[in-house]
C-alpha cells in the first residue's frame, strides 16, 4: 500500500501547474525539513508564490499543513523519488540531501537549479563523502567556514563557481528565538564548571 501511496504522490506533483512546482522542496522527513521550513515560511509569509513540497516520510508535519500556496506529497524514498528527481521539469530544487548526482538522488535531464540547504554545522569535508556538494548550483551556508571551504573546493577541482549565501542555522535560530532572555549574570557568585562530552 505504501509503495502505490508513493506512485500517487509523485504523479499528482506532477500533474500541478508548471507555476505551481516552479519552487519546490524536498526533504528526506521531519527531521530534515526543520532546517528547511524558516525558508520555506518566509516563502509563503512574504510572497505570493506557490511552494510544492516532496517529503520521504508519510508522519511529516508538512503534510498535513493548511495553506493556499503550499502542495505537499508524500513520494517515499524508493523508486518512485529515484524517477521523480530524474524527469524533474525546470524548476528550483530545494533540499538538504548530500551527494546529487553521487548516489542514488540524480539530476534532472531537464535545467533544474538545485539549491542545498545545510542540515549540519560542522566542515563540509569532515563528515560528508567528498565531492557531496560539487553537482548543487546554489549553496544555503551556516557560516562563513562554508562559503571558504566551498570556494577552496571549486578551485581545488576547477568547478564553475556556485552561488553561495551566508543563511544561518534555522534550527539554532528557532531555539533561541523560543528561549527566553536569561537573567543577568552576577560577576560575583560562585562560578560552576560543567564538563560534557559534546
Amino acid at each position: 500500500m505504501k509503495m502505490f501511496d508513493q506512485w500517487r504522490g509523485m504523479r499528482a506533483y506532477q500533474r500541478l501547474p508548471a507555476s505551481q512546482r516552479a519552487i519546490t522542496f524536498y526533504s528526506e522527513g521531519p527531521a530534515y525539513g526543520v532546517h528547511m521550513e524558516p525558508i520555506l515560511d518566509n516563502l509563503l509569509d512574504h510572497s505570493e508564490r506557490a511552494v510544492a513540497y516532496l517529503t520521504s516520510e508519510p508522519d511529516d508535519p508538512i503534510l498535513d499543513r493548511d495553506h493556499p500556496q503550499l502542495s505537499a506529497f508524500f513520494i517515499g524514498a524508493g523508486s518512485a523519488r529515484t524517477a521523480l528527481f530524474k524527469a524533474l521539469e525546470p524548476t528550483v530544487m530545494v533540499m538538504s540531501t548530500p551527494d546529487l548526482e553521487n548516489m542514488y538522488l540524480k539530476r534532472s535531464i531537464h535545467p533544474v537549479h538545485y539549491v542545498y540547504v545545510h542540515h549540519s554545522l560542522v566542515s563540509t569535508h569532515m563528515v560528508y563523502n567528498e565531492g557531496a556538494f560539487d553537482h548543487f548550483d546554489t549553496i544555503f551556508c551556516v557560516g562563513p567556514h562554508h562559503e571558504a571551504e566551498t570556494r577552496a573546493r571549486e578551485k581545488q577541482t576547477g568547478l564553475p563557481p556556485k552561488e553561495v549565501f551566508e543563511h544561518g542555522y534555522g534550527r539554532l535560530d528557532g531555539i533561541i528565538e523560543k528561549t527566553p532572555t536569561p537573567e543577568p549574570i552576577d560577576t560575583n557568585a560562585q562560578k560552576r564548571l560543567l564538563i560534557a562530552p559534546s
